[in-house]
């Protein structure tokens, strides 16, 4: 089982990211999606929870691609605050992200990390 990685710069304040959620379609009769959530409370990541019910049959693996997912991206609090931000991150096929009127630290994601990761083409 892979967990995916997703690395980042310090200067940019993120504390760290996860996959809460995957919208999968299935590679032959792409007629259905199937929608799987992360349960939080667990501490055990969506990638783990899917290897563990599916097995060998994971859809992450064969037979189905991800039509949409969602990140949670936690920010370290900038100085004076208490907390950092989390921010949901919405990706869907073919090209929609939910970051495009954000504030200049939300776009950086979308402008900067999600080509890092592998996650959008460039143009």
């Amino acid at each position: 089982m892979t967990l995916r990685a997703f690395a980042t710069d310090p200067e940019d304040g993120i504390k760290g990211v996860e996959v809460i959620s995957l919208t999968l379609k299935p590679l032959l009769d792409g007629a259905e999606l199937m929608t799987f959530e992360a349960d939080r409370q667990t501490g055990r990541s969506l990638y783990e929870r899917l290897f563990e019910w599916f097995q060998e049959h994971n859809p992450l693996t064969s037979g189905f691609r991800i039509q949409k997912a969602v990140l949670s991206v936690q920010f370290h609090p900038d100085e004076g605050f208490g907390r950092g931000k989390t921010v949901p991150v919405r990706l869907s096929l073919p090209n929609g992200c939910n970051l495009k009127s954000k504030t200049e630290k939300e776009r950086l994601v979308c402008e900067k990390y999600l080509p890092i990761w592998g996650l959008v083409r460039e143009v």
